[in-house]
C-alpha cells in the first residue's frame, strides 16, 4: 500500500529514467552537475522503490542495471539501486567510478 501523506493521500512517485549514452566513460560526479537541474529523484523515490517492490515505479528499474538518485548524494557517493537474482541491492555508489551502458538515471 503506498505511503500517505501528512493530507492523508497517497504519495506514488512518478519517475523516469535516463541512460545519458553521451556520458558513457565520464566520472559519475559529471553526471551529477549535468543532471542537477532535471529535477533528479532522490531519498523518498528510492526509499518509496524499496519499500513497495512490486508497484509499477520498481518495475521500471528491475531491468539488471543500475539506477542512480542524484538527489540523494553524500560527499563523494550517490544512491543506487540494481535489481539481480530477485531482489534489490541498493545503497551508495562512488561518484568517481565511471558512467557506462548499464547505468541509469532516475529522474522525477
Amino acid at each position: 500500500m503506498p505511503e500517505k501523506t501528512h493530507e492523508g493521500e497517497e504519495w506514488i512517485p512518478i519517475i523516469r529514467t535516463r541512460s545519458f549514452a553521451l556520458m558513457r566513460g565520464k566520472k559519475i560526479s559529471a553526471l551529477l552537475e549535468k543532471v542537477k537541474n532535471q529535477n533528479p529523484a532522490g531519498e523518498m523515490e528510492w526509499e518509496y522503490i524499496l519499500t513497495h517492490k512490486s508497484s509499477k515505479e520498481a518495475k521500471k528499474v528491475k531491468t539488471g542495471k543500475m539506477y542512480f538518485f542524484f538527489g540523494s548524494t553524500r560527499e563523494g557517493a550517490v544512491r543506487f539501486v540494481h535489481w539481480q537474482g530477485g531482489s534489490f541491492q541498493s545503497g551508495w555508489y562512488a561518484l568517481d567510478a565511471d558512467w557506462d551502458i548499464h547505468c541509469r538515471a532516475v529522474l522525477k
